[in-house]
């Protein structure tokens, strides 16, 4: 396997090692052992752990977004965009685990952990994620201002806090399920869904 192919089975071996030991744990030279090649081929790739990561984020983000067109490459209104974004909370998370772990084996660490940890390595990174939230949350707000346009939800909302809401419920949901084995996030998604729908219409 070489080049770019090289290159995708460290990010991916990376992550899943840090997915099982915690960004902190993990070094260089475990990823060059796992991926089977010396430290001098793993930072013919990469300049340091930093960047590695950097670029592995990017990677999962990519992936992420990958499963997203997917999902809402369709989507025509915004009451279907947000059905799609929180009735398949458990179906995206099962979708990750099979990209990244084949099954095998289940994430000891959330990636909202391994992005605290970079982020207090590499304030780039901090900055990287907050560019990610930004372009996510404006995505929203241009549903929802669509949204106001075609007559489907409330004009009198402040469309901008509307969208980080949204985007909170969702990483809400997501810290409070790791804590939190037992909670139902299929019937709490919906739920969510359900009454998010009845603030923005009524």
């Amino acid at each position: 396997m070489k080049g770019e192919d090289t290159k995708t089975k460290i990010i991916v071996t990376a992550m899943q090692l840090a997915f099982s030991n915690g960004y902190d744990y993990v070094s260089m030279k475990m990823i060059a052992d796992a991926v089977n090649i010396s430290k001098a081929g793993l930072y013919h790739h990469f300049t340091n752990k930093k960047d590695l990561f950097k670029q592995a984020i990017d990677y999962f983000l990519q992936s992420m977004a990958d499963a997203s067109r997917e999902k809402f490459g369709k989507v025509t209104s915004i009451e279907e965009f947000l059905r799609v974004f929180f009735l398949n909370f458990r179906q995206i998370r099962r979708e990750f685990e099979k990209r990244f772990f084949s099954g095998k084996e289940k994430p000891v660490y959330t990636f909202l952990e391994i992005l605290t940890s970079a982020s207090r390595a590499d304030v780039s990174i901090k900055h990287h994620m907050a560019g990610a939230y930004s372009m996510t949350r404006e995505n929203i707000t241009r549903l929802l201002r669509l949204g106001v346009e075609q007559g489907e939800i409330r004009d009198d909302l402040d469309l901008d806090i509307v969208a980080i809401a949204v985007v909170a419920l969702f990483e809400g949901l997501s810290l409070q399920c790791l804590f939190d084995m037992e909670m139902d996030t299929e019937m709490l998604s919906g739920r969510i869904f359900d009454n998010l729908w009845k603030m923005l219409t009524s």
